[in-house]
């Protein structure tokens, strides 16, 4: 293992790591960087920016997408990208954090398959997070996909009990099929609304 590997471990075992304050890893994150350790580099079979989501260390992963540009398409093993990982539950900080993806980027992996065929949208109604599935869908993510074994977003949520988060998906389902017939592109409300999206700090 060269020092460039070395770097790149320590700094996948920095942001797991559960003894250390969030400044004391967002430092030592930066200083790792800087001496040549690729914050886009598979450790493991996953990446910092996908085990901070799923850590729900949420200025790790604002720190690597405003300083360094990471790749929100990279996955782990089982296909689950850093917006799946947030998706998963429905606090004011996932909902943020999914936000803050959209808007630098995460639009390129918001219909990304895990190896179940699940995308962000159906964790998200499977959970019941609505609010993590309204920014998905006004980003662009596809309410009529179905998963490996034909099931879409909304019989996750009707399967649930979040029948309100059922008929918003199946709303949006409808939608998309107009938009199909008339030879439309679905691009999600916000981006229709909105065009260019300024990144915050800019």
């Amino acid at each position: 293992m060269n020092a460039k590997q070395i770097y790149e471990n320590t700094l996948l075992h920095t942001v797991t790591s559960k003894r250390h304050s969030e400044e004391w890893k967002i430092e030592r994150i930066r200083l790792l960087i800087s001496h040549g350790a690729d914050p886009n580099a598979e450790v493991d079979g996953t990446y910092p920016i996908v085990k901070a989501a799923f850590m729900r260390e949420y200025k790790i992963v604002e720190l690597l997408l405003d300083e360094y540009g990471v790749d929100l398409a990279k996955a782990d093993t089982e296909g689950n990208t850093a917006l799946m990982f947030a998706s998963f539950d429905g606090d004011a900080g996932n909902a943020n954090v999914i936000d803050m993806m959209l808007m630098r980027g995460g639009t390129d992996a918001i219909n990304l398959e895990n190896k179940n065929g699940d995308t962000a949208l159906m964790i998200a109604a499977y959970n019941g997070n609505s609010k993590a599935a309204h920014l998905l869908v006004g980003y662009g993510a596809l309410a009529g996909k179905r998963n490996k074994k034909g099931i879409k977003a909304s019989e996750y949520a009707e399967r649930n009990g979040f029948h309100e988060l059922a008929n918003f998906l199946k709303i949006e389902e409808t939608r998309e099929d107009m938009l199909k017939k008339e030879g439309r592109v679905h691009m999600g409300t916000f981006v229709e609304a909105k065009p260019k999206i300024a990144l915050r700090g800019n």
